[in-house]
């Protein structure tokens, strides 16, 4: 259980959840925002789904999928290159990106939450780079995740406001 909950997962999560929420809120029909808001919660939805045999029995499905190969518990390079993870990851955070801008009214309110995501991923990249990545851990991923919040806080509150 400790694999499941301690991963960095959740603050996208709880994003893209309260993203697609307002979408479909907002539209009440199938369209291209809704659409590009929901197909990344469903990828993630299908990535935990497979933690669950990993977690319960031990199948390191995960392992399998992310192409790392163990020879006598050694992990080894994967026998496939990576990039259509790196296409599709590339494609979910384009989709992420219409949807937001489909998600309100006026520009200046779309460029600002745009700007602020933009940064928290700016700031996780260039300390991507630090040579002291390894001792840092998860303090790298503080500026995306408070960037994370403010965007599903900013759509809880408009959900809130269309609510009352």
């Amino acid at each position: 259980m400790s694999y499941f909950f301690s991963s960095r997962e959740l603050p996208f999560f709880m994003f893209i959840t309260v993203l697609c929420m307002w979408l479909w809120i907002k539209y009440r029909k199938v369209n291209l925002f809704t659409i590009c808001g929901t197909i990344p919660l469903f990828v993630r939805l299908g990535i935990w789904a497979g933690k669950f045999p990993d977690i319960l029995f031990g199948t390191r499905i995960r392992d399998r999928a992310a192409g790392v190969w163990y020879e006598n518990g050694i992990p080894e390079a994967p026998p496939h290159p990576l990039y259509p993870q790196i296409i599709l990851y590339t494609i979910l955070i384009l989709m992420i990106g219409v949807a937001i801008c489909g998600s309100f009214q006026s520009i200046e309110e779309t460029v600002l939450v745009l700007l602020i995501l933009s940064a928290g991923f700016a700031t996780r990249i260039l300390m991507g780079f630090s040579p002291t990545l390894i001792a840092s851990g998860t303090r790298t991923f503080f500026f995306l995740d408070v960037s994370l919040y403010i965007g599903a806080v900013w759509y809880i509150r408009r959900i809130l406001r269309l609510q009352l």
